[in-house]
């Protein structure tokens, strides 16, 4: 047996919402994985039909989610990002840090070290976003904020704008930037000449 209802709320990034049934009844969890046949993701207010299952915990769903008005399938393009314009901000540092390596000023470690942890924080990015359209156990955001404070923010940025993942919360994306403006204090302070007596110091224990 089929049912209608209304899509009350849906979180993209996580790969799930939630149906509110014509008539009566409480809302029921719906996984993108129970959308049938959609190619593209669903907007709040679109009208449904569904049938009901339940999930590994033994818990009520939705189940083969159908459009029924189509309509609204014609989605406007996901809003841009805030920071549309700092595209160019990984590339730009990490040219910065040849730079310095190239006049003395820094170590090569330091952007080979830049280099493999943004490589790890785009990975890191990548599962996270798996994990939320599959409902399993995600990365926590301590964890990609020390990433990018480590040096990973350009693989972050990257991952942000390429993969659109957490790229909109917006409490999310301020303590990002505090990391990114943190890191590049860090390297410029290294860059300098206290700094280099800092890596000096540290060369010869």
């Amino acid at each position: 047996m089929r049912y209608q209802g209304r899509i009350t709320r849906w979180h993209d990034e996580r790969g799930f919402g939630y149906i509110t049934p014509h008539g009566s009844g409480d809302d029921l969890f719906v996984h993108v994985r129970a959308l049938s046949g959609w190619r593209t993701r669903p907007a709040v207010g679109e009208i449904v039909t569904y049938g009901h299952a339940r999930d590994a915990r033994g818990r009520p769903c939705a189940a083969a989610v159908r459009r029924v008005d189509l309509r609204p399938a014609r989605m406007a393009p996901r809003p841009a990002t805030p920071d549309r314009g700092v595209g160019w901000l990984p590339a730009g540092f990490m040219a910065a840090l040849v730079a310095a390596v190239v006049t003395g000023r820094l170590p090569i470690a330091v952007p080979a070290a830049c280099a493999v942890v943004s490589a790890l924080t785009f990975v890191v990015y990548a599962l996270d976003k798996s994990a939320a359209r599959q409902g399993r156990w995600r990365t926590r955001e301590q964890t990609l904020h020390l990433l990018a404070l480590a040096g990973g923010w350009p693989g972050a940025l990257a991952a942000q704008r390429l993969l659109r993942h957490k790229s909109r919360k917006a409490s999310f994306r301020g303590v990002f930037w505090l990391t990114v403006l943190a890191n590049v204090a860090g390297v410029a302070w290294l860059a300098s000449a206290r700094g280099a007596a800092f890596l000096e110091a540290l060369r010869h224990g």
